[in-house]
């Protein structure tokens, strides 16, 4: 599970598939239903399988994370809304707050960013339907994150829209 807004059923589909659900425990305080299916892990990455690896982004949420698998032909990131593919499919965005708004930390962006950098990914499945970029996907965060820091720092010249 990625993060909180998806906590609801995870217990439920953990014993219907017989398998654990992992949760990054900077977000323990937000399972409402403990059980034993659920493993809370620490730090920033942790591999739960071969070729597949759960990364702490941090982004929406404090233990907000995504999930790589290698693959032969470069990799694919599965990023839920932590990083969310957006309609121009080419790029991401990085919310704190979707509901309010409010953009995420600067800082966070950046550790989003180097965390990832070790893991090459083409293909990155967004929250929702048919929101996946396609080709280039470890180029359309890096670039995504330029973006969005040149704006959230506010780094263009003067009068430059």
């Amino acid at each position: 599970m990625s993060h909180p807004h998806f906590y609801g059923s995870m217990v439920e589909w953990a014993h219907a598939f017989d398998a654990p659900v992992y949760v990054h425990a900077a977000d323990r305080r937000w399972v409402g239903r403990p059980d034993d299916a659920v493993v809370f892990w620490e730090g920033d990455t942790r591999e739960i399988g071969e070729g597949l690896t759960l990364i702490n982004a941090g982004v929406h949420f404090a233990g907000g994370q995504v999930l790589h698998r290698r693959t032969a032909d470069g990799g694919t990131l599965f990023s839920g809304d932590i990083l969310q593919v957006v309609r121009d499919r080419r790029w991401v965005g990085f919310m704190y707050s979707y509901p309010n708004y409010i953009p995420e930390r600067p800082r966070t962006v950046r550790r989003a960013l180097a965390l990832l950098q070790p893991y090459p990914f083409d293909r990155v499945y967004g929250a929702w339907w048919r929101l996946v970029v396609d080709a280039d996907g470890s180029e359309a965060v890096r670039r995504s994150a330029e973006r969005y820091l040149s704006f959230a720092l506010d780094d263009a010249p003067e009068g430059d829209r």
